[in-house]
């Protein structure tokens, strides 16, 4: 059967307006042909297409995050603040921060490396 790329196009529109579709591979199923039709047409390309799968996953992208924003979860409001965070806010929230003095030190005491959990016999 012979398609029309222009009645699949605007098909593939509507169901993506309808159904808030916001993949191809979630689109295909709700249009008249088959996986390989509509690739062979080329409508995987289509800016139009493209252009509404977009705009659907960003609005409901957005969503989420106002979501995450309102919620009393800490996890949630971490998420939230990363994906609206520049490079230097989340290079500062990722890295461990060391007080001046303080150094990774290793002491050798008989042999062994000292640990924090080891007990000092320094003080007898």
């Amino acid at each position: 059967m012979a398609y029309d790329k222009a009645e699949i196009e605007n098909l593939a529109l509507k169901a993506i307006k309808k159904h808030k579709i916001a993949k191809v591979a979630y689109l295909i199923p709700y249009l008249p042909c088959s996986t390989s039709t509509f690739y062979d047409l080329n409508l995987e390309k289509s800016e139009g297409i493209k252009e509404a799968l977009y705009k659907n996953r960003i609005e409901r992208k957005q969503k989420l995050i106002d979501k995450w924003e309102e919620s009393d979860n800490p996890t949630l409001s971490i998420a939230s603040f990363k994906l609206l965070a520049d490079d230097d806010e989340l290079e500062r929230l990722n890295v461990e921060r060391k007080k001046p003095n303080e150094e990774n030190q290793t002491i050798i005491i008989e042999g062994r490396i000292k640990g924090l959990d080891d007990v000092s016999n320094d003080n007898k």
